[in-house]
């Protein structure tokens, strides 16, 4: 059955059960599409009839019973025995579906109310599943890349490189704001009727600043209701600088229209549209009482859940605009949101979030809404790249490919006001690959790769955000195509091919095909350990290779290895996980370590050589020729339980020292399986790092050496 958050997209909060209450979280509505029996693509988006959740049938808005001539036109939904029905202008054939066929994100009558009412645009049900798709889904809430607000706690904790933040840790302000609708407050429209009744005092209509500043008054000469005008655009920090700073403007009267500007968008009390009605129908002083009574009301929890619910709709809404008014530049490549188009056969080396088989597994990354290709011309001189701001922060959305004599090609939302120019230089014309920054969510930064394997200077925030080289092999050869992925607003995926046949002597290396932190390895290193599940055994495609190396560990200063340290958590409260991991040597040392994990002295840590033997702490030594031959490692799913290692001395060392070491094969006539056992060969050359995989919940997974 395809699953679908079971929380509101725009709030964050569940959708309860009718039982469950409070009544304003029970109803909602769902933007949903369906899977196509006969050419596996999804339908058109849809908006479902107002239903409540745990009611098995759908409801009309407003409507206090079920139509029970509408019973057969149910549609089951994947977010926990909820149940919605399509609006009667869909095609019959839209209207009955098999269990679990239809898929998509629910939404809060009370916040459809509040998306609509903070824009002026229709609500458009295939643009909000389009944007839904472009954000990963988090523990049954659409993660946007905010704390909802401040409604959630996870934004504060560190994860590794590449791990979405959690969003399941409430704030204190989750129960505060949980009880009360957010639409219907008594409080605000009695305020409205009371003073459109006219039995109020009212305050003065000049709040009394004055400028504080001698000299000539810019304001001075121009006329009162132009004073008023330029006021009205302000926000109110900027009204009080201003009045205290010109005479001019601190005698103006603030009229009606002024007062009425305070409920314009982007204005302090934007998220109280029950002043709309009122508007040119009160006096200045009966609004400025308003404004300053409102202003006491943000203590009032529904108000202020108003006010947080808002600005969130405005967020959702400038994105819907945006997307509207950005086309998507390239020829269009069949995805199965776009099935009318033709499949092309094309095969393109590819990175980034590829199009999900099915909607249920879109829980990892963005989705890709759209393909597009396009042929790269030769003779470049430059790379423009756009980038669009989502919440605060820049992702890649475009590129605009420039050849010498001024013409260029384009693909993916442009944003002229927003590209940063890679130039490529006097001596190169063409490009190999390209070295991505990226997220779950998508594209961060790019550099270029020439002819000669040469990488240009990084574009865009690649500062701690993991990176993998995208090369069509190893020989370099020219790209002549591209194919990008994106979601509703950036792009997502990039695909490359060249006019070459790959043999196997150039086929790409681990260090083209994995996604790195904090940096691309440079091809000479060696990574001892990594097996053909590894890195994707723990994290699927977006397991991270984070990697360390001593000081100067090129500059021929690696001495053997003298100590192997690591630190223990109970992640999850119960069973202790292996968090940090440091290598020590007579120059320096180096490690990885769980993010927020602070290691203060050795007295933290489980150590070797400082090894149990016959119940005494006996201080165990490298001797001259000694190294690692064998390291095992032991994990239990994809938690690793400790490791074994082996010197050539026939020595060897348990971490932690109480581990219970499985060496046999699996348990027989048991129900409980064997742990895995996996053992690397190590050798004798000078170990100059160390590597890892992890993840906030396992801690360390898999990790092994670096050798150059």
């Amino acid at each position: 059955m395809a699953a679908a958050p079971e929380s509101c997209f725009i709030c964050g909060r569940a959708v309860l059960h009718a039982e469950s209450g409070p009544m304003w979280q029970t109803g909602f509505y769902a933007v949903y599409s369906h899977r196509s029996h006969t050419n596996d693509t999804n339908t058109p988006a849809h908006l479902s009839r107002h239903t409540l959740r745990g009611v098995q049938g759908p409801l009309e808005l407003n409507s206090s019973e079920l139509d029970p001539e509408a019973q057969g036109n149910i549609i089951p939904f994947d977010v926990r025995s909820s149940y919605f029905g399509p609006i009667s202008e869909h095609p019959p054939e839209h209207v009955l579906l098999e269990a679990g066929n239809a898929w998509g994100f629910v939404f809060h009558v009370a916040c459809k109310t509040l998306l609509e009412l903070s824009s002026t645009a229709l609500l458009d049900p295939q643009a909000i599943m389009d944007l839904c798709l472009s954000f990963p889904d988090n523990g049954g809430k659409v993660n946007w890349g905010h704390d909802y607000g401040g409604l959630l706690r996870g934004y504060n904790v560190p994860v590794p490189p590449g791990e979405e933040p959690s969003m399941w840790r409430r704030t204190p302000e989750w129960r505060r704001l949980h009880a009360e609708n957010p639409v219907h407050i008594p409080a605000v429209a009695g305020l409205f009727e009371l003073y459109a009744g006219g039995g109020v005092v009212h305050l003065q209509s000049n709040s009394g600043l004055h400028s504080q500043k001698p000299g000539a008054d810019i304001f001075a000469n121009l006329p009162g209701e132009i004073l008023v005008q330029i006021l009205s655009l302000l926000s109110p920090k900027d009204v009080v600088s201003v009045r205290r700073a010109s005479h001019a403007v601190a005698g103006a009267p603030l009229t009606a229209k002024f007062w009425e500007s305070r409920f314009e968008p982007g204005q302090e009390f934007a998220h109280i549209p029950e002043a709309r009605r009122y508007f040119s129908s009160l006096s200045a002083p009966q609004w400025q009482s308003i404004c300053a009574v409102l202003q006491d009301m943000h203590s009032f929890s529904a108000v202020a859940d108003r006010k947080r619910i808002w600005g969130l709709c405005s967020g959702i809404n400038g994105l819907l605009k945006m997307m509207g008014e950005t086309p998507c530049r390239g020829t269009p490549v069949w995805t199965r949101r776009e099935p009318d188009i033709d499949r092309e056969i094309d095969e393109y080396v590819m990175a980034g979030n590829d199009e999900a088989e099915d909607p249920q597994e879109r829980t990892r990354e963005s989705c890709v809404v759209r393909n597009r290709s396009i042929f790269i011309p030769s003779g470049l001189s430059a790379v423009f790249v756009s980038f669009v701001d989502i919440f605060g922060v820049q992702y890649i959305s475009g590129l605009r490919f420039v050849q010498r004599g001024g013409s260029s090609v384009e693909i993916g939302y442009i944003h002229a006001d927003n590209e940063l120019c890679i130039s490529l230089g006097p001596n190169i014309s063409e490009i190999s690959g390209f070295c991505m920054a990226e997220t779950r969510r998508g594209l961060r930064a790019l550099a270029l790769v020439d002819g000669n394997g040469a990488e240009s200077q990084w574009v865009g925030d690649h500062s701690g955000v993991p990176k993998r080289r995208l090369i069509y092999d190893t020989t370099f050869p020219r790209i002549n195509k591209f194919l990008g992925g994106f979601d509703a607003l950036k792009m997502v995926l990039i695909g490359l091919q060249a006019d070459f046949q790959a043999t196997d002597d150039s086929l790409t290396e681990l260090c083209d095909d994995a996604i790195w932190y904090p940096e691309i390895p440079d091809r000479d290193m060696t990574f001892i350990g990594v097996s053909e599940e590894i890195p994707y055994s723990t994290g699927g495609p977006w397991c991270v290779m984070n990697y360390d190396c001593f000081p100067d560990y090129r500059a021929g200063q690696i001495g053997p290895l003298k100590r192997i340290l690591i630190q223990l958590r109970r992640l999850d409260g119960v069973s202790l996980k292996i968090v940090s991991i440091t290598l020590k040597h007579e120059h320096g040392e180096c490690g990885i370590a769980l993010p927020g994990i602070t290691v203060e002295s050795d007295d933290d840590f489980e150590a070797w050589p400082n090894v149990p033997a016959r119940d005494d702490q006996l201080a165990f030594e490298f001797q001259d020729g000694e190294y690692i031959e064998e390291m095992a490692m032991q994990n239990f799913g994809i938690a690793l339980q400790g490791f074994k290692i082996t010197t050539n001395r026939q020595r060897s060392a348990l971490f932690p020292s109480n581990l219970d070491f499985y060496d046999g094969p699996a348990y027989e006539f048991s129900s409980y399986p064997a742990p895995d056992v996996r053992y690397v060969r190590v050798g004798p050359e000078p170990i100059v790092g160390i590597w890892a995989t992890m993840s906030s919940t396992q801690g360390i997974e898999n990790f092994g050496f670096v050798a150059l």
